[in-house]
């Protein structure tokens, strides 16, 4: 079974910093094409989605901004959050290790705003959990 959160990561985190497709496809070393292939669905190749999570760090829409990369159990980006888009941060159900972290997203179809939502395990994202922890949610600012 695919994961399909994989298949959104590409856009997700192109979204998350506000890049144009040609200008996450250039810092991977491919095609506008490509990227927008990738974004579509085709998978994306282990080595050219690490190459674009190394290149994440340290970027941020505005220079306060930060990312965190949410990792699956296998240990791939599965998506990325921005401090300027951060929603929310809550356990999933009492008792277990999954939480639910909320952000603001566009729909690429639509253009429309809405809420996305990425479950992810606390085991694999300690570091989600300890960055988070001094952000301030869209609703509280």
């Amino acid at each position: 079974m695919q994961d399909t959160n994989l298949d959104t990561f590409p856009f997700r985190a192109r979204q998350a910093l506000e890049m144009t497709a040609a200008e996450a496809a250039q810092l991977v070393h491919v095609t506008r094409r490509t990227w927008e292939l990738w974004e579509s669905g085709n998978v994306m190749p282990i080595a050219k989605r690490e190459l674009f999570i190394e290149k994440l760090k340290g970027r941020g829409k505005s220079e306060n901004s930060q990312l965190v990369l949410i990792l699956n159990e296998s240990g791939d980006g599965v998506d990325v959050v921005s401090s300027d888009t951060y929603c929310s941060c809550l356990p999933a159900e009492k008792g277990n290790d999954e939480y639910v972290i909320s952000s603001l997203a566009v729909c690429r179809q639509s253009g429309k705003p809405y809420i996305h939502r990425q479950h992810f395990n606390r085991q694999q994202n300690e570091h989600v959990l300890r960055c988070i922890e001094n952000w301030k949610g869209v609703m509280e600012r």
